[in-house]
Order: C-alpha cells, then structure tokens, then sequence
C-alpha cells in the first residue's frame, strides 16, 4: 500500500475489502430481474404428479393421483376433497424452498337478513 503507515495497513485493508464486497454485492443486485428475487419453486400439477410418481409417495397421494388421471378431481383441490393431507403435502405447504400457491379458502357466510323486505303493492314498486 502506498503511503499508509504500517500500524494502519489492516485497517485500510479490511476497509478496502468491504468496498469489494459491496461492489460484488451492487454487480449481484444489478442482474438479478424484478422476478428472480423469490427464488422458491411452484408447486404445480406437473411437480405433483412427478411426486406422486416416486416409489416413496405416500399410498394417499397416489390415490389422489389416480383421481386426477381419471378426471374426477384436480390437484390445486386436494385441501377441499381430503381430510387428511398427505404428509408430502404438508412439507411442500411448510417448506422454505416451495410455494404452495393453492391455499383453500372455504367460502365466506353469506350474513342472514334480519328483517325482510316490507310487502309492497305491485303499482308501487
């Protein structure tokens, strides 16, 4: 290092080191695209199905296989249809590397009149 005192050349060293840092960081960012910074994988039908395909797949998951191959159910329904999810579901839903995009969200109550509506004369309405 030019002209820095020898007592101080770590310091200036390790100043100059989380310079780099911080400049491999900014390179980093610059490329990375607006969609990339989740960088978890979808659950989808086609990752279900390779799953429920595996000879370590539980026996509900590939029943539930057979349904979706003869048409009577569909994947993104497996909370709605079973009561019991299958552990493979489970850690999918609770995994740090997948999304599980299907959430099943049962359908809001619809609220209860109170009072009807008054009777009115046909002439009147």
């Amino acid at each position: 290092m030019r002209d820095v005192p020898f007592h101080l050349e770590a310091a200036v060293r390790r100043i100059q080191d989380a310079g780099y840092t911080i400049d491999t960081h900014r390179i980093r960012a610059d490329h990375v695209s607006n969609g990339d910074w989740d960088t978890r994988i979808d659950v989808d039908e086609a990752l279900m199905s390779r799953l429920a395909g595996t000879d370590t797949a539980s026996d509900s998951l590939r029943a539930f296989a057979s349904r979706v191959d003869a048409g009577t159910a569909e994947w993104h329904d497996i909370e709605r249809i079973l009561r019991t999810l299958p552990p493979e579901v489970t850690e999918l839903k609770t995994s740090k590397h997948y999304r599980w995009c299907w959430d099943y969200q049962p359908s809001a109550a619809r609220p209860v009149e109170d009072e009807p509506e008054p009777y009115r004369i046909p002439w009147q309405r």
